[in-house]
């Protein structure tokens, strides 16, 4: 799979897949538009969802609802090196 991302103004850019489908994306998720992150949590969400949905038919139990909650800290001693 492949996919091409353009700048198109501000924090905004425009993700294109091989199968040519676009999505918006805004690097600071402050518009009407997912962020970047945003839009990881969702597509987790619906894996999970698939593969929940895919077990539980087993047991009978087909209605299930993926919640899912991000925590982001990004911690790195390359920018804290005392040399």
């Amino acid at each position: 799979m492949k996919a091409k991302v353009k700048w198109i103004g501000d924090d905004l850019f425009i993700g294109t897949s091989q199968n040519v489908h676009a999505v918006a994306l805004d690097a600071n998720g402050d518009s009407l538009v997912p962020s970047p992150l945003e839009n990881i949590l969702i597509s987790l969400g619906i894996v999970l969802q698939l593969l929940c949905s895919v077990f539980y038919q087993r047991l009978d139990q087909p209605s299930v609802i993926v919640l899912l909650k991000s925590a982001i800290t990004i911690q790195s001693s390359l920018f804290n090196r005392h040399e």
